[in-house]
């Protein structure tokens, strides 16, 4: 049996952005959920905003902008996708999406910045989502207890993140500086395939990044032919599009 779907259609998507279309499945209509996804709604827009969403009846309703990279990035989910892990989940909206699959049994994302694991907690327990997780935890945490995690994942999906991993930032030290180190973990985790999109080139590093980049030994390997010639050892490497202005690859597992 499908499971109830706790997204609007994608004319009410386009249509409304975040009013007030028809409703897929049951729907939440007291006032104590009403406010609830007030509330909510209040902690879950801001930077970065491709990711911005609302709750409206126990519905999520995408912006836009993030409906628009939906398209492309669920275009590349297995028909019938098992598991799935979203590294760098942020809000945790893709992971909600991916739940949603009938075949799913699980849902997971991780991210090292802690108000987006707590928020994304707070609306999968707003929405009932059962088969969705979300946890505070770096890549290499998940591989070394990756059946704790409920791993390994048919699915495993990094949008925009990469250059973090590389790189660290300010919300995390945690750096590894090698493509061959991050792209054999990612291939650790996932089973059939890895859905990547990310600035790997240094002169579209955020500020911050860059004047970290800027004279470190790795720097001339931080370029997109490196990466696609490490990530050819792991996978078979496909172009799919862009988001934004920014490559997306379908790699399937070799």
């Amino acid at each position: 049996m499908k499971k109830p779907g706790i997204f609007y259609g994608i004319g009410e998507a386009i249509n409304n952005l975040f009013g007030y279309g028809r409703i897929i499945g049951t729907g939440l209509n007291s006032g104590a959920a009403i406010k609830e996804e007030r509330a909510l709604d209040a902690v879950l827009a801001g930077y970065p905003r491709n990711h911005n969403y609302r709750l409206r009846g126990g519905a999520v309703v995408p912006s836009y902008r993030l409906f628009c990279r939906e398209r492309l990035v669920t275009s590349l989910f297995q028909p019938k996708m098992e598991s799935f892990l979203d590294i760098g989940c942020c809000r945790g909206y893709y992971v909600l999406k991916a739940a949603e699959g009938e075949h799913c049994r699980l849902a997971a994302g991780i991210d090292v910045f802690e108000p987006f694991v707590s928020i994304s907690k707070q609306v999968r327990k707003c929405l009932a989502v059962e088969n969705a997780n979300f946890h505070l935890a770096a890549i290499d945490e998940v591989a070394e207890s990756l059946k704790e995690f409920g791993g390994p994942f048919q699915t495993v999906m990094t949008i925009g993140t990469y250059h973090y991993l590389f790189w660290g930032s300010s919300r995390s030290e945690n750096a590894f500086y090698d493509h061959r180190r991050i792209l054999s973990i990612l291939s650790d985790l996932c089973t059939e395939r890895l859905i990547f999109s990310g600035r790997l080139e240094l002169e579209r590093l955020p500020e911050e990044i860059a004047d970290k980049a800027r004279g470190h030994e790795k720097a001339d390997t931080y370029n997109t032919a490196d990466f696609l010639k490490v990530a050819s050892e792991f996978f078979d490497v496909k172009e799919a599009g862009f988001l934004g202005t920014y490559p997306l690859y379908l790699m399937e597992k070799k």
